[in-house]
């Protein structure tokens, strides 16, 4: 009961209650690259660097992105120190279901999202982010109704129906 009200306290003033093994792997990442580096280096919840434009569209969004809304982002530059301390952690402090992020090669994918698709109820100030989203969300297309699904090869309605023709 204590830990429901320290996350309704938190909500209120912003702060999303996130696992804390996701919280332990940042911080022990910053905390050793800032070490390293004698400069302060952030990753960043990928989740946080988003707002959701249409609430219409929230369940959708956090539907599609499941856990990959709760990876990290760190600057290029960082992101392969960032892997190592990240590989040498996992079986020590049980961090399976967590990512890192390969920033670089998103953005060198060059992904521009389509018109209509879910990437355009994402909204962000954040480059890294925004170049992250349109690589998860700029093909999923939105349809208000179930049977415009099969119109495109992925696609998804509000309630989170999602189709995607496989390969």
């Amino acid at each position: 009961m204590e830990r429901l009200g320290r996350e309704i306290d938190g909500l209120k003033e912003g702060i999303k209650p996130y696992p804390a093994s996701l919280l332990e792997l940042r911080d022990t990442i910053g905390e050793e690259l800032a070490t390293r580096h004698n400069r302060i280096i952030k990753p960043r919840i990928f989740a946080d660097l988003l707002e959701i434009r249409d609430p219409k569209w929230q369940k959708a969004v956090e539907g599609y992105l499941h856990t990959q809304k709760f990876y990290l982002l760190i600057e290029p530059l960082y992101f392969q120190e960032a892997l190592e301390i990240y590989d040498r952690l996992k079986f020590t402090r049980h961090f399976y279901d967590l990512g890192l992020v390969d920033i670089e090669k998103v953005m060198g994918e060059k992904v521009k999202a389509l018109p209509g698709s879910l990437a355009e109820e994402v909204e962000t100030a954040d480059p890294l982010a925004r170049a992250y989203a349109d690589f998860l969300l700029g093909r999923v297309m939105k349809c208000e109704k179930l049977e415009d699904l099969r119109k495109h090869r992925t696609a998804i309605t509000p309630s989170c129906m999602l189709y995607h023709l496989w390969n």
